[in-house]
């Protein structure tokens, strides 16, 4: 007899019976700030702020992008605690250098770019966007997604050939899509290259050069 059960996790993420990744967020959030807990307090002496940077791209930042292809958020909610982790270590490294914490409600804008830090949520974007890219250029085979994509076919020689054609969202679903989102990527990227020619450094050139806009 097979058990009946409302979420399973697979390589590391949570999938809930309706999809929404609420019990993968509550997870995610709590270990990462759990991690990031154990790296303050057994860095206390740690004279180069540099290496805070380093223990939590290695080991709290990149469990809080592991998979986000495929459970990137759109509630406000969700991204906000997201962003609550990284926030907590800036706030911590403005105490170790000024001697005081930020006030609360401090601009996160401000703290990202005192120390040259991006969003997390506009980070899932691109990765988003570099997975789309990998599926159009064969790196990564998916047949599935390729089904999905509204190709931009011209009928006559225009000034426009992008290759992908974006829709006007008019319902949410598909406005808060992980493909939209990364269609939307592409269609800046594409405005200076041609995907299917262009090369990975400078995808990925690109792809930060718009999150520093996003930021």
């Amino acid at each position: 007899m097979l058990e009946r059960v409302k979420s399973i996790k697979d390589l590391g993420v949570v999938f809930d019976s309706r999809l929404c990744f609420v019990e993968h967020y509550n997870d995610l959030i709590l270990s990462a700030h759990r991690t990031l807990g154990f790296i303050i307090r057994n860095s206390r002496h740690f004279k180069q702020l540099s290496t805070l940077f380093t223990l939590f791209d290695t080991f709290v930042r990149s469990k809080l992008e592991n998979a986000c292809v495929i459970w990137d958020p759109h509630s406000k909610n969700h991204i906000d605690l997201l962003e609550s982790v990284q926030r907590k270590l800036l706030k911590y490294i403005c105490y170790i250098q000024d001697g005081v914490y930020p006030r609360q409600g401090y601009p996160q804008e401000v703290l990202l770019s005192r120390y040259n830090r991006e969003f997390l949520a506009v980070r899932r974007l691109y990765f988003s966007a570099m997975f789309l890219y990998k599926v159009l250029r064969g790196f990564v085979s998916n047949y599935s997604i390729l089904e999905q994509i509204n190709f931009h076919v011209s009928s006559i020689n225009l000034r426009n050939q992008k290759m992908i054609y974006l829709k006007t969202p008019r319902i949410n679903l598909l406005k808060f899509s992980p493909l939209y989102g990364a269609s939307m990527i592409l269609d800046e990227i594409e405005k200076d290259f041609d995907l299917l020619s262009v090369t990975t450094a400078k995808f990925i050139a690109k792809g930060n050069e718009i999150i520093r806009h996003v930021n």
